[in-house]
């Protein structure tokens, strides 16, 4: 167990707002070892009248309402995770043992295991990261937010070993534009799969096409989607 971690409500506290998505090596196992977790941080911006009215009154809360919302002015950056199952001990323990904070600004998402070849070993592999952030602010609170200009989408690689090193590499291109990901998934190879003979496209939606009774649809369809799976 990382030192400065005290008890559990420090750790809720210090790493486990917004607990989004996990990674780990390969399909799921029997039993875990070690897990990625990538939690999304909290910032003002989130916090909605609908939300705090919601939850205000939950009567399993372990963080007053008021230490909520301070935590949420000061707002929490995104972070990665490593969590280690210990089943030597009774209970069973699961502690963070590496861990990333993103800069503040920086929104890191859709954490993904990618094994290095040759190896069983859960940790030993590289956690890629879409991660978004502006590069600056509007100079002119009037004028239209630009994108291009001003956002920036990147792949970050982190050593799933060496979380608390920060990236290995940044990669990113000018044309590179996306919004927000959530699920990812990673193949070995690519590859065409091999045609299915027990279904087919065409059979499957040509009755909810004619139910839209749109002719835009229809034309889609004949010129384009079915065409793609039949040829």
């Amino acid at each position: 167990m990382i030192d400065h971690f005290k008890s559990k409500e420090s750790k809720e506290k210090e790493y486990l707002f917004s607990l989004s998505l996990y990674a780990w090596a390969g399909f799921q196992p029997n039993q875990f070892t070690d897990i990625y977790w990538n939690c999304w941080g909290t910032w003002p911006e989130l916090l909605s009248k609908f939300i705090f009215e919601m939850y205000k009154d939950y009567k399993y809360r372990k963080i007053s309402v008021k230490e909520i919302l301070k935590n949420i002015q000061e707002g929490k950056s995104a972070n990665l995770l490593r969590l280690h199952a210990d089943r030597t001990s009774t209970p069973p323990k699961l502690t963070i043992e590496d861990y990333y904070h993103f800069p503040q600004g920086y929104f890191g998402n859709s954490p993904q295991f990618i094994p290095r070849p040759n190896t069983d070993d859960p940790t030993n592999g590289y956690i890629v990261c879409m991660v978004l952030y502006d590069i600056k602010a509007p100079s002119d609170g009037n004028a239209p937010y630009n994108p291009l200009v001003e956002k920036k989408c990147e792949l970050w690689i982190f050593d799933g070993q060496n979380l608390s090193d920060g990236p290995r590499y940044r990669l990113s291109h000018p044309r590179l534009d996306m919004g927000v990901t959530i699920h990812t998934t990673w193949l070995s190879k690519l590859e065409t799969p091999p045609p299915r003979t027990d279904y087919s496209v065409r059979k499957d939606y040509e009755d909810l096409v004619k139910k839209t009774g749109s002719e835009a649809i229809a034309i889609l369809f004949n010129d384009d989607i079915y065409p793609h799976f039949e040829n």
